[in-house]
């Protein structure tokens, strides 16, 4: 059966969704739309730059999903801009949040708690937890087909970020990750693994232009990062602290 509406139009409707979404939630990004359609993020970018055809198939799949689409994705009427609570903050301060955000990125994701724990590690009412704050505060969306969708919201701010308590949280998160890099260290096939730092003399007063080529690394390693679709999660550690005073 033939879409009713011709593939730019469909096209045309994919963009303007988008970009109204986006006023919502300046974060959500294309990946996420081509989730929320079910369809793979290189086919995604190409219908929207007009470089692929769309089959009938897939028109009547987009055109389909075009109906009931911004009810499971638009801004929930309950999760307005506010202040997070000391205890949202700190969960959102563990390695646990932004591992499971990026797994919702991942080929065939099951959003199941049960399945995350299998895929991280953690025991299950852990997950369940951190999975209830994300979708409380928007951080994480449950569309009506049961998925989960990454989605930071607009209004977020660091509002904890020296918070005493946070930053015991910080600390104790630290000690964990590194737990699991040293697991890594022993376990892990080499290809799939980089450990290395260097010890150097230097003037203080360079730390923060040190900072700043850190900061340029880890947006370059992003892009890179992003740049295929993604499997499984990995994290990536650099710091930079004094040995001598």
């Amino acid at each position: 059966m033939k879409s009713s509406k011709s593939p730019e139009q469909i096209r045309v409707e994919l963009i303007n969704l988008l970009a109204e979404i986006q006023k919502k939630r300046p974060s959500f990004s294309v990946r996420q739309l081509a989730q929320a359609f079910q369809v793979d993020y290189s086919s995604f970018t190409r219908i929207l730059s007009g470089k692929r055809k769309l089959t009938d198939k897939l028109a009547n799949q987009l055109e389909a999903r075009l109906i009931t689409i911004t009810d499971e994705i638009g801004l929930p009427q309950d999760i307005q801009a506010r202040e997070l609570t000391q205890q949202e903050h700190r969960t959102l301060a563990r390695w646990v949040s932004p591992a499971i955000q990026e797994l919702c990125h991942t080929v065939n994701f099951n959003s199941t708690a049960e399945e995350i724990s299998k895929r991280l590690g953690l025991d299950i009412k852990d997950v369940e937890s951190v999975l209830s704050t994300l979708i409380d505060i928007g951080f994480l969306i449950r569309t009506q087909d049961g998925k989960l969708l990454d989605s930071v919201p607009a209004w977020y701010s660091d509002t904890f970020k020296d918070d005493p308590e946070s930053k015991n949280a910080n600390l104790e998160d630290l000690k964990d990750l590194n737990r699991r890099a040293e697991s890594s260290y022993m376990n892990e096939q080499d290809d799939l693994k980089s450990f290395s730092s260097i010890i150097i003399a230097t003037d203080p007063v360079l730390i923060p232009k040190a900072q700043e080529l850190i900061a340029r690394f880890r947006k370059d390693l992003l892009a890179l990062f992003r740049s295929k679709e993604p499997k499984v999660v990995f994290v990536s550690k650099i710091e930079l602290f004094p040995l001598s005073k």
